[in-house]
């Protein structure tokens, strides 16, 4: 499955309440229109969550989305729909910092290990160090995350893992090679997860060999609105 990625800021003349009102607003308004919205056959709206620390993620974005794609080259190809320009150009003006455009990365999904979606996850924006090509980066990033998420403490608290590699040239700004999902089943299975030492000290380890730590992101997240909807 080929998804279109985006990690984004709110218009500063939102409210972070607002802000995820007028995006699901902005979801609905897909919903409306005939061209844009076949392209699409999933929607997670994921906003910075409560369960947030500085010490495991960014505050710099307020919201990434994972959206399904039905063909890879819808991924940019809906952007040049006239319904995009006319209609759903000017909602995400109002809504965020910058066009989605300019902020989405085409990827295709590899799932590491299977399992339901919940309201809480840990997304992972790759830069691959320069030492290190983009295939040598997928087969050990695959490799580590098949592993951290098959020890004792992740075997019992991550519920579904995903590699997503990213497949056309990302817009200026977003140079990342991969973007990671690891989901859990609650906000505490989260936290305890991020609070294991072992498995961070691990994952530390390999990120500061394969990636450039100045141009990775992690997201810690909630999932505010989704399509089709996520079971509590």
């Amino acid at each position: 499955m080929f998804k279109a990625i985006y990690l984004t800021r709110r218009n500063p003349a939102l409210s972070q309440d607002e802000f995820w009102e007028r995006w699901k607003q902005h979801s609905a308004l897909t919903g409306t229109t005939r061209r844009i919205r076949p392209y699409y056959n999933q929607v997670v709206q994921c906003g910075l969550s409560d369960a947030f620390d500085a010490a495991e993620g960014t505050d710099a974005y307020d919201g990434a989305n994972l959206l399904g794609l039905v063909d890879r080259s819808g991924g940019y190809g809906v952007f040049d729909e006239p319904e995009h320009r006319d209609i759903m150009l000017p909602d995400e003006i109002a809504i965020f910092a910058q066009p989605i455009r300019d902020c989405t990365l085409v990827t295709e999904e590899h799932v590491v290990r299977p399992g339901g979606f919940s309201r809480h996850l840990v997304l992972h924006f790759l830069k691959r160090a320069e030492t290190v090509t983009e295939q040598q980066l997928f087969d050990q990033w695959l490799a580590l995350q098949d592993e951290l998420h098959n020890r004792p403490a992740g075997a019992d608290l991550v519920r579904r893992s995903v590699i997503n590699k990213v497949v056309e040239t990302p817009p200026a700004g977003y140079p990342f090679d991969l973007v990671t999902e690891t989901w859990f089943a609650d906000a505490e299975a989260m936290r305890r997860y991020l609070g294991d030492a072992s498995t961070q000290d691990a994952f530390g380890k390999r990120r500061a060999e394969l990636c450039d730590d100045g141009r990775t992101i992690s997201f810690v997240a909630r999932v505010n609105h989704s399509r089709p909807p996520i079971e509590d």
